[in-house]
């Protein structure tokens, strides 16, 4: 490549940069499309959680130590419910508000409006995105239908004396959520709860107890004995969705495939999945052209949506960046790209008239 050539691509280079940086500087940081809807989600999940803390301490459960915030949502180390581990800053993430307002942005951009119908797999591990769900739901006016599990992750659900179905049936008895568990199941292994604590340890009194409980407050049990079976459960409850939404890791929502993984956040467009035994509802409706917003990633959630990740105070209310979207200048855009693009031809004439002119050079 001739220097003249070099020097013109440096300098066409420079321009990009120096009009990437003008198009960034321009662009407004405005309110997302959503955000009164938002407000309004995080709101009633506000009232929710003081509701559903009131009750544990009814119970006479402590708030937890490690609970910074003081939300009511964290769980204990490990527990005869507990199925897996847990990170603790991702627990203490998941229960801030602006989950609700996350929801409903997630929602949104997968193309659900008003009276459109949500099928969700809530797992024990995420209490508070749970009820951020719901809440979410409501505020857009959507019919929700959703599983709850009793196992959960350490730091999660896993207090045996008050479980994430409970929780959500606090919250709906008490009139702030529209929607109670249409399915409760054990989760962990199989969704039938034969890996957690107390049953790999042969102590299941405890286990027998909660659930008891549960069929004593309406939240019967249902037993499943293969992830097959959860599977076809949950599809003939949830029918056809507009939407499907999976919190956590219970195995009838994410599968025993690595694809759940893989695709561990956020919304996930239609696509052909082979399916087979391991595959979960995920793959399941992705497959019949139904998208899928996944909550199992949490940092990445947040990273990509901008949330603070474990912060160590409560963010003020409608602030954070979840709430706003960048809006960029389409003119300038366009311009810097017709600028560019000229230049590109330009730059490739004027290279082949070179050449053209050396070779004739060459030749007398």
């Amino acid at each position: 490549m001739k220097k003249r050539t070099l020097l013109f691509y440096c300098g066409l280079l420079l321009f990009v940069l120096a009009a990437a940086a003008l198009i960034y500087k321009e662009g407004s940081r405005r309110k997302a499309e959503a955000f009164d809807t938002m407000r309004e989600a995080a709101e009633r999940y506000v009232r929710a959680l003081e509701c559903v803390r009131n009750e544990r301490l009814r119970r006479g459960i402590p708030i937890s130590a490690e609970d910074t915030l003081g939300l009511g949502l964290i769980g204990l180390p490990n527990s005869s419910i507990s199925t897996s581990v847990g990170q603790l800053e991702a627990k203490r993430t998941a229960e801030l508000p602006e989950m609700a307002a996350l929801c409903v942005r997630l929602f949104t951009e997968a193309g659900l409006k008003e009276g459109d119908t949500l099928a969700a797999c809530f797992s024990g591990s995420f209490p508070g995105i749970d009820l951020a769900a719901v809440c979410a739901a409501d505020a857009m006016g959507l019919k929700l239908i959703y599983s709850a599990a009793v196992g959960a992750s350490f730091y999660g659900a896993n207090i045996p004396e008050y479980t994430a179905p409970e929780m959500l049936l606090t919250a709906y008895e008490a009139g702030l959520i529209g929607a109670a568990p249409a399915l409760v199941t054990m989760g962990g292994q199989n969704d039938a709860g034969t890996d957690m604590t107390g049953a790999l340890m042969e102590e299941t009194e405890e286990i027998e107890a909660v659930k008891a409980r549960l069929a004593a407050e309406g939240l019967a049990v249902t037993p499943v004995v293969s992830l097959e079976e959860a599977v076809r459960l949950r599809l003939g409850i949830y029918g056809s969705p507009a939407a499907f939404v999976n919190v956590g890791g219970n195995v009838a929502g994410i599968g025993r495939n690595a694809f759940a993984l893989d695709n561990s956040y956020g919304i996930l467009a239609p696509q052909r999945t082979e399916l087979n035994a391991g595959s979960g509802l995920m793959e399941y409706y992705l497959n019949e052209g139904i998208p899928v917003i996944s909550f199992l990633n949490i940092k990445k959630l947040c990273l990509e949506y901008g949330i603070g990740f474990d912060p160590d105070r409560l963010p003020e209310p409608g602030t954070e960046g979840v709430y706003f979207e960048r809006r960029y200048d389409r003119g300038l855009i366009a311009m810097t790209a017709a600028i560019t693009f000229t230049a590109l031809i330009l730059i490739e004439k004027d290279r082949k008239k070179s050449l053209r002119e050396g070779e004739n050079s060459d030749r007398e």
